[in-house]
């Protein structure tokens, strides 16, 4: 620990005097130096008008002279002074004007946007509404849908048992025929002529059961989602067992779903006979197209007059498909309007060789060929 040295206390202590910092003269103790320094008449002033301007500094004695001298200068500065607070002022009265336009223009968009949001949610509520009605009537039409589903596949299988059923009856009745004819060539006639009756009556009843099924499938489909673009793909299954059925003459063609030219345009089909039709029979399929009655039919203009392209799909992807198109023949019977379930089919008889068909692997996969149905809409006005 050490003493404090006199000089270090000569530096802090309050008694001691001290020069004035403005070099006036005066000698003053420390303790009274503040005082002094503030009232000491060589002190540094402003001009008491440096606010409006004027940059003089001088002792205390000195700025009253300046102040008295530079009376007109000074004048001018207060005058430039205000004139700029004047200026100033104008524009700020200028900005704040622009400002408050400005604030009723937002104030005029938020109202309109507060109504549009308004609108917009009093919208999404009743689309919303909509929505739940759609999911419901979906819901309830995809439970129809499936039950109609089912009562189709029940209503098939039990006719297709009838005819088998049938065609059982047929077999027992030719079966009498042969042994009636190994008995005598001489035999009773009349016996013979009874068993060729029955089975002309049950052929006649195998007819009009499949014709049934078929009038009975046709409008059980009715209620399915069709395409109403003009277009089919038709997707021909189990190739060969079809085929067969044709040679055999059991079902010498087949008949595709039903589509449309538009949602309530023209309804129209096609017909295929795998094994051919005619004179194609035996070496070409023939591929026809049908116009079908419709419930629109008499808002339409008849005779039907759209170019019809037939494709048979290439199904390896490389874009060989097999096309052929015609113009109707307006004053053939096949395009005017339906009077019946179906009009004649028209097409082409000659559309693709069986063997070349059969033989490649471009159209015949996995035992089943496609098909496009396509009508050129071009020129018809949707209802």
């Amino acid at each position: 620990m050490q003493d404090e040295t006199d000089e270090d206390h000569g530096l802090e202590c309050s008694e001691v005097e001290v020069e004035c910092p403005h070099k006036c003269g005066t000698t003053i103790l420390r303790k009274d130096l503040l005082q002094h320094v503030l009232e000491c008449h060589m002190r540094p002033m402003k001009c008491k008008y440096s606010a409006f301007g004027c940059d003089y500094v001088d002792v205390v004695s000195q700025v009253g002279d300046h102040e008295k001298c530079k009376v007109p200068e000074h004048l001018l500065q207060i005058t430039e002074h205000f004139a700029k607070a004047d200026l100033n002022s104008a524009e700020l009265k200028t900005d704040l004007e622009e400002l408050l336009n400005e604030r009723e223009m937002l104030l005029s968009v938020i109202k309109k946007q507060d109504a549009e949001i308004s609108h917009l949610q009093g919208t999404i509520c009743l689309l919303n509404k909509s929505i739940s009605d759609l999911q419901e009537a979906v819901a309830g039409n995809t439970k129809r849908l499936a039950d109609s589903n089912k009562q189709i596949h029940i209503s098939v299988n039990s006719r297709l048992q009838k005819i088998e059923s049938w065609q059982k009856e047929n077999l027992v009745e030719l079966e009498k025929i042969k042994s009636l004819k190994q008995v005598s060539e001489v035999g009773d006639t009349g016996e013979q002529n009874l068993g060729r009756s029955r089975i002309t009556l049950t052929t006649t009843s195998i007819a009009a059961g499949i014709n049934d099924l078929r009038t009975e499938v046709m409008s059980k489909l009715e209620g399915f989602d069709f395409s109403y673009n003009g277009s089919l793909i038709w997707k021909i299954s189990n190739y060969r067992s079809c085929k067969q059925d044709a040679v055999a003459g059991r079902s010498p063609s087949l008949i595709s779903p039903p589509f449309y030219t538009s949602r309530y345009g023209y309804k129209v089909g096609g017909r295929a006979y795998l094994h051919g039709d005619g004179e194609a029979k035996d070496t070409y399929v023939s591929l026809y197209f049908v116009i079908m009655s419709g419930e629109y039919d008499f808002l339409l203009p008849w005779p039907f007059k759209q170019k019809v392209t037939l494709t048979l799909l290439d199904q390896s992807g490389t874009g060989h498909h097999l096309v052929d198109q015609f113009l109707p023949d307006v004053k053939s019977s096949s395009f005017q309007r339906p009077t019946r379930e179906t009009n004649r089919a028209s097409g082409c008889p000659f559309f693709v060789q069986q063997k070349i068909l059969e033989s490649s692997n471009l159209y015949l996969k996995n035992d089943t060929i496609y098909i496009k149905l396509e009508v050129d809409k071009t020129g018809l006005n949707d209802l």
